[in-house]
Order: structure tokens, then C-alpha cells, then sequence
């Protein structure tokens, strides 16, 4: 018997660990955010260094929404926050933060994008992720259980 279960394409095998995700932790994510999610997880498997910035700075220096070059930081820091709370939460002890402090960042990244005037910007997406991001931390975290447990059996 074949403990793994390959899918086509990284979309595809991530996508089936959010919906796993989802259904472990109960709750059903919109159609947008479960897209945004899965193709913000996908596009940080090539990255091999998430945040080695100070993230706070990073969200001072970009608070207020005047370039392109500002949201896409604000976004990353949202990116970044959702994806060290949900799948990497000890990185918070390493970093000497409480288990809050991505959680807080990450959350009103997404609410100061949400209410931007930036243009070209999914507002009600962005809100959808400042509203929902202590579930999506949920699902990450129930991700990385489902994942422990299939290799283990």
C-alpha cells in the first residue's frame, strides 16, 4: 500500500490539503479565499526564506498605501504571517514574539489592503482574508495534522 497519493500539479496537491484542512478544522472557506490560499502556498514552496525581515517594520514602513511597491509588501506580510501562523506557529518563539504577534500583523495587512484605494486590488478578497484569518490559521494548522498523521499510518 502506497502511503502517498500524488497529485497532477502542486495546485492540485495543495488544494486537496486545504480542503482536508478545511474539513478537519470545520469550516468551509469561500471559493476566492480557498483559490488565494492555495495559490499563495504554492508560490511560497519555491521561496526558502520566509521573513527573515522584522515583519512590524516591514508593516510601519508600508502602512499607508501610496505605491504598488506598498501593497504588494503589505500583501506579502499578510502572506507571510498567515503562512508562519498556520503552518510554522514555533517560529514565533524563535523570533521571541507571542503567538498573537503574527496573527495581529497578518490581519490588518489584509484590513489596511482591504480598504485601500489602490486600484487593481481585490477589496472584498482582502477583507474576506482579514475577516476569516483565525480560521485559515485554523485550516493550516489542521493541514499540517492531517499531513503528520497520513505519514505516520
Amino acid at each position: 500500500m502506497n502511503i502517498f497519493q500524488f497529485e497532477p500539479t502542486p495546485i492540485a496537491e495543495w488544494r486537496k490539503l486545504v480542503l482536508e484542512g478545511q474539513k478537519s478544522a470545520g469550516f468551509e472557506l469561500a471559493e476566492s479565499v480557498e483559490n488565494y490560499v492555495v495559490i499563495t502556498l504554492d508560490a511560497y514552496t519555491t521561496k526558502t526564506e520566509l521573513s527573515s525581515n522584522v515583519i512590524a517594520v516591514d508593516f510601519l514602513k508600508n502602512i499607508h498605501v501610496h505605491s504598488i511597491r506598498n501593497m504588494q509588501t503589505l500583501r506579502a506580510v499578510g502572506d507571510h504571517c498567515l503562512i508562519l501562523a498556520g503552518l510554522f506557529p514555533d517560529r514565533a518563539k524563535r523570533k521571541n514574539v507571542s503567538a498573537e504577534y503574527f496573527k495581529h500583523i497578518g490581519e490588518n495587512a489584509y484590513y489596511i489592503l482591504s480598504f485601500s484605494h489602490a486600484q487593481k486590488l481585490d477589496h472584498s478578497l482582502f477583507y474576506q482574508l482579514f475577516d476569516n484569518f483565525a480560521d485559515l490559521v485554523a485550516i493550516l494548522k489542521a493541514m499540517r495534522v492531517c499531513t503528520q498523521e497520513n505519514i505516520l499510518h
